[in-house]
Parts: structure tokens; sequence; C-alpha cells
């Protein structure tokens, strides 16, 4: 999923009970927070494997080679994964600092 044109954040929710597995590792120039709601799912970043359940969470850099697959033969998760860019950040923080 990429971080639509013209905007510096986005949240997309996504349900799936159909097997899903990317099948090339890919990397772009925003950050994700990955939220697994329920389900399994695995995550690779930059060569490390981590195994994910429901509750975990997960910040992907942006330059972070990545990404995702099923574990075993479940298919079902749920998740939200937030996608923003430094300018969304530079905001926050420019509030933070008020």
């Amino acid at each position: 999923m990429a971080l639509p044109e013209g905007r510096d954040l986005f949240i997309d929710r996504e349900e799936n009970n159909k097997p899903y597995v990317m099948k090339n590792s890919h990397m772009h120039d925003y950050y994700e927070v990955y939220y697994l709601m329920s389900g399994t799912r695995r995550y690779f970043i930059n060569h490390t494997l981590y195994n994910m359940e429901p509750g975990d969470v997960i910040l992907v850099n942006k330059g972070d080679l990545h990404l995702t697959t099923m574990i075993s033969n479940e298919h079902y998760y749920e998740r939200y994964l937030m996608t923003f860019n430094d300018n969304f950040v530079d905001r926050i923080c420019k509030n933070i600092s008020q």
C-alpha cells in the first residue's frame, strides 16, 4: 500500500481470509506502523523475522527492506496500517515543542 499522493498520513484497515504472501521484499520513503488485530502474520524487516500475534505492533522505518507473509496455513488476519512521511513527523514535533 502506498502513501496516497499529496497525503502526509494515511490509515488503512484490511481484513483478509485468503492466502496472501508478498512475493518480493520492498522499501519506500515513508514510515509504516503495522498493528495486527487478529490472526497471525510473519514480518521480515531487514532480514530479521518477526512472528506477529494479535495486539502486536511493528514500526517499519523508511528505507527498511520488508515483507509480510502467512504463518503456516492460517489465512485469516485483520490489521491496521498507518503510513506517514517526514512532513507529518515534522508537524507533530512542531506542535509538541510549542
